[in-house]
């Protein structure tokens, strides 16, 4: 019986020296977020002025009369812009807009930057200014029809920038 137990005890003894030690690591994370602030943009009609019966007319996007738009979020953080809706017309099938062009820059000045034509759902993209500022300025060409009686016409689709962070 003494051997029985002998043997016994040598297997056990023999069998938890032979299984391989079991080590226990862990490694944690943690979930992170920086919220920012919420994004806003405010802008100034494209304004063609005076136009006759007939003519063509164009507004640069660096000149008097462009429309703009001014973003504002969290500062220095980059941005993804589009044109999501531009207008056909100025509200009269004898008033439509073509050659749409922009201009944007973290500098609110239109000095040293060539413009670019504009086409609904393009992106670009920018970073906001220390101040939390981006800007973008609008142009294009309206084509009076002879036609067209007098009075003023506002268009009905507005000219709209979409502005997310990157």
């Amino acid at each position: 019986m003494r051997t029985t137990f002998s043997i016994a005890l040598a297997l056990v003894v023999a069998g938890s020296l032979a299984a391989p030690a079991q080590a226990q690591n862990s490694g944690n994370i943690f979930a992170t977020a920086t919220v920012l602030s919420s994004i806003s943009v405010t802008g100034n009609n494209l304004d063609f002025g005076n136009v006759a019966q007939g003519q063509v007319k164009t507004v640069a996007p660096d000149a008097a009369g462009a429309g703009n738009f001014t973003v504002l979020g969290q500062s220095a953080t980059p941005v993804v812009l589009s044109f999501t809706s531009l207008p056909a017309d100025v509200n009269h099938a004898g008033l439509p807009l073509s050659a749409w062009q922009y201009m944007h820059d973290d500098v609110n000045s239109t000095g040293g930057l060539s413009a670019a034509a504009i086409s609904v759902g393009s992106t670009f993209t920018g970073t906001l200014d220390a101040s939390g500022n981006y800007y973008v300025w609008v142009g294009a060409t309206l084509s009076a029809g002879a036609a067209v009686p007098a009075g003023s016409y506002t268009s009905t689709t507005p000219i709209t920038l979409q502005v997310v962070y990157q």
